[in-house]
């Protein structure tokens, strides 16, 4: 299984590694290390892209995912093949980690001003990515009162922002996180480790990556409050 070190550093974009080894999957080159910085694309974020570098050349990070316990780092060589056993630096491409950071954190920081607002909506998904971010909840919402919630919701978050957080990292058992508070989604990948993001004291069960201080998100603008079939969807644009 690859040690997934961006689960234990919030900052983390660069690392040593060993090739275990390196394949093709439909006429694109992939690279397995031992450990890695790249966040694999999941939980509804992104995957993060850079470049792997080694003695023998330069490997060009495209996309990467995660299947079978492996972080799969897909790409070309832009010279000769890395070997298996050959020590490689990677870095990660930091703006667009950073990008998805904020994106990430923001849909939490929407889940703080949620529980804040005492709404009794309950988390079930989201997706935070520059060109579509939302995150859906299963409750109910009053047509008349739609504009004014979505105007408070929006208020609310930036007010949390404004505020600023310290968040910590911690690996918990299930039943520890949701005695701290912790709404479970409703499956937790019992192939990566179990951990928990604590922003102050609102507990966070995720493997994506994010901000160390909600402060640095920026502005959130909640663009659609939405209900269909049962199911709120709140949009949001992160400026």
């Amino acid at each position: 299984m690859t040690r997934l070190l961006y689960l234990e550093d919030f900052d983390i974009t660069t690392c040593e590694a060993f090739v275990q080894r390196v394949e093709t999957f439909e006429g694109r080159d992939v690279v397995v290390l031992d450990q890695t910085c790249f966040y694999p694309k999941g939980g509804g974020q992104d995957f993060d892209i850079g470049i792997i570098k080694g003695d023998a050349g330069t490997f060009d990070v495209e996309a990467v995912f995660f299947i079978d316990g492996e972080v799969k780092h897909i790409g070309a060589f832009e010279s000769k093949p890395f070997q298996p056993g050959d020590e490689v630096s990677g870095y990660v491409a930091k703006e667009r980690r950073k990008l998805n950071s904020r994106l990430h954190s923001a849909g939490h920081t929407i889940d703080m001003a949620v529980r804040k607002m005492d709404l009794h909506w309950h988390p079930e998904k989201g997706a935070h990515y520059p060109y579509m971010s939302f995150v859906e909840y299963s409750g109910e919402i009053p047509e008349a009162e739609r504009d004014h919630l979505k105007e408070k919701l929006e208020e609310t978050v930036n007010q949390l922002i404004k505020k600023g957080s310290t968040n910590s990292i911690a690996f918990l058992t299930t039943e520890e996180m949701v005695a701290r508070g912790a709404i479970l989604p409703p499956e937790i990948p019992a192939n990566k480790p179990a951990r928990a993001v604590i922003y102050d004291d609102f507990v966070v069960p995720c493997g994506g990556t994010h901000v160390d201080d909600i402060s640095q998100i920026g502005q959130i603008t909640i663009t659609k409050l939405k209900k269909k079939d049962g199911h709120i969807r709140v949009s949001y644009l992160v400026v």
